[in-house]
């Protein structure tokens, strides 16, 4: 998105990403730089990392998060909350309550910088098929997509497991 490139044939809304890592920093980098090498491409994209986990449960710093995006010369295209749980603060992620105050404020910050929100969050130890927490979060959310690896771990398979307002898409491989 942050390069304009199209994904998986598909034509994408160039802009600024601003990734909110609440783990993993140190492998961020690593990806990018690959990432950047298979592309071929010059890195001065408007690609921003977060140095530390952002909370998203109290409603202060998402405003403060919001000031501080829209800091920047240009309102992004797309925020990624990597991870839900890094990002709940204090919260109870199987609380129904905590989820939609979580939810809320994810909306607050759709509606504040006119982007689109990704949040990655990790399936249940036990049941596979749905994100872990409170099932408000599959009530709240107009899509998801869940992700598996396969044994070899060098494909993923990317199913739709909801689609609020379009019409689902097809399976897709990814290697």
């Amino acid at each position: 998105i942050d390069a304009g490139l199209s994904w998986i044939g598909r034509k994408t809304a160039k802009g600024p990403v601003f990734y909110l890592a609440g783990e993993g920093h140190g492998g961020i980098k690593r990806r990018l730089r690959a990432w950047k090498d298979y592309k071929e491409m010059d890195w001065k994209l408007p690609f921003f990392v977060s140095p530390q986990a952002i909370p998203l449960d109290k409603g202060g710093s998402v405003k403060h998060l919001i000031t501080s995006i829209k800091a920047y010369k240009e309102l992004p295209a797309l925020v990624v909350v990597d991870t839900l749980a890094t990002s709940f603060g204090s919260g109870d992620e199987n609380s129904t309550k905590d989820m939609n105050t979580f939810l809320n404020h994810v909306q607050a910050l759709r509606q504040a910088l006119g982007c689109a929100v990704i949040v990655v969050h990790h399936t249940g130890h036990l049941a596979k098929e749905r994100p872990r927490g409170a099932y408000a979060l599959m009530a709240g959310v107009d899509a998801y997509y869940n992700i598996e690896k396969t044994e070899s771990g060098l494909t993923c398979l990317c199913s739709p497991g909801k689609m609020k307002d379009a019409t689902p898409v097809k399976d897709t491989w990814f290697k």
